[in-house]
């Protein structure tokens, strides 16, 4: 994907988070807010990031100014906070979660649809929870935070922006899915054991041999990389 890790400050400031009013709207009654530093109100109050467009976008629109700076595409792993009414359910909607956040600008309305399309596309089957998302932003974010390039023909430009992320949420689904009252099994590739081979000595029975074969196996199985 092409794409380069970043990390930036989770504090958000109130006039760039109100920058992008659909943007705000969506937020405002999930932001959390700093207004003290000890026993001093502060001067210009700071929201925890619910999500770093209105952070990362007005460095976006100092980076690129030309068709040669595109695509950007930058990802980051970090907590966001949206305080959410009534009682949080771990990992499905909590305050506080981990996500990977990823924010891409490009040149064109064309490559910019053909990411979404390649990142959303999930084999349908029958039910859902939103534990990863990919948005077209189209042009909403560039125009608010002034992220313009010169393109081929040397004229100014506006670029076409998506975001995409991925959460703990998903953590949340797979307890779902593999878990009940008796406990987890979690699936292969996340399991940090995926394989258990148990000896079972019996009888009038070489004890021994049973060990041998039982530690062969293990041996086979971890060089075949799976963790026993």
């Amino acid at each position: 994907m092409n794409v380069e890790n970043c990390y930036f400050p989770m504090f958000v400031l109130d006039c760039h988070l109100k920058k992008e009013k659909a943007h705000n709207e969506g937020f405002k009654q999930v932001v959390a807010w700093v207004t003290k530093s000890g026993h001093s109100d502060l001067e210009a109050h700071l929201a925890l990031r619910p999500s770093s467009e209105t952070i990362m976008y007005p460095y976006y629109s100092k980076w690129i100014r030309g068709h040669r700076d595109l695509p950007l595409k930058l990802n980051q792993w970090c907590n966001v906070v949206r305080w959410v009414v009534g009682d949080p359910t771990p990992f499905i909607r909590s305050r506080e979660f981990l996500w990977q956040e990823g924010h891409s600008a490009f040149a064109t309305e064309d490559e910019a649809h053909a990411e979404v399309f390649r990142q959303a596309f999930i084999p349908n089957t029958g039910c859902g929870i939103q534990g990863a998302t990919t948005h077209c932003l189209r042009q909403k974010f560039a125009e608010k935070f002034e992220v313009k390039f010169e393109d081929m023909k040397g004229e100014k430009a506006m670029v076409w922006q998506n975001s995409w992320g991925y959460s703990t949420r998903t953590i949340g689904a797979m307890v779902m899915v593999h878990g009940d009252d008796k406990g987890l099994v979690l699936p292969p590739k996340v399991a940090s054991t995926q394989v258990i081979v148990i000896p079972v000595p019996y009888k009038d029975v070489d004890t021994q041999g049973i060990y041998d074969t039982c530690k062969a196996t293990v041996n086979m199985l971890c060089e075949a990389k799976n963790t026993c």
